[in-house]
């Protein structure tokens, strides 16, 4: 896969679902840029799905997590997951972290990555900056996550105008 701010899929999509990917491995500037081409990747009447958690900023850095997190695959290999919190950047609200991962069966890897946490009172701007006709705000699947859902157009009008912000595309 490429970055969310690389994007350039091959058609239009009627509707994109983005799950966890803002502020990932990426600068503010970059997940700017990544909206705007969520946008364009749409249809004229698409819809973008976009989650983001949006707890309280109370990062600080730390050595690695005591315990780690653990998951077990189907087929029995259980993977061990470490942080540490190397970073953090409180104007940007971005956390430099290394993650690191064992499994039972001997692998291991270490990453290093950056999280920047964005909240409702940028984001929705954003995405009407960028072209959203409407911003929808809903609870997510847990307190901290809010799901934006943005229309990149507005109502559909007759002969296949579509109203935008003041703006008539025709289609």
């Amino acid at each position: 896969g490429s970055a969310l701010h690389g994007l350039g899929p091959p058609r239009r999509y009627g509707s994109i679902v983005a799950s966890g990917v803002l502020g990932l491995g990426s600068t503010r500037a970059q997940d700017e840029e990544a909206v705007l081409r969520l946008h364009d990747a749409l249809e004229p009447c698409g819809t973008l799905v976009l989650d983001n958690e949006e707890s309280p900023w109370d990062w600080r850095p730390r050595d690695w997590s005591h315990e780690p997190a653990r998951k077990t695959t189907p087929d029995g290999v259980e993977f061990a997951l470490w942080s540490r919190v190397d970073a953090v950047d409180e104007d940007d609200r971005c956390v430099h972290m290394t993650i690191r991962a064992q499994t039972s069966d001997g692998r291991g890897e270490e990453h290093e990555l950056t999280m920047r946490q964005w909240y409702r009172d940028e984001l929705v701007p954003l995405l009407e900056r960028t072209g959203f006709a409407a911003v929808d705000v809903k609870a997510g699947a847990d307190e901290s996550t809010l799901v934006y859902v943005a229309s990149r157009h507005g109502h559909v009008l007759r002969g296949g105008l579509h109203a935008r912000k003041g703006f008539i595309d025709r289609t």
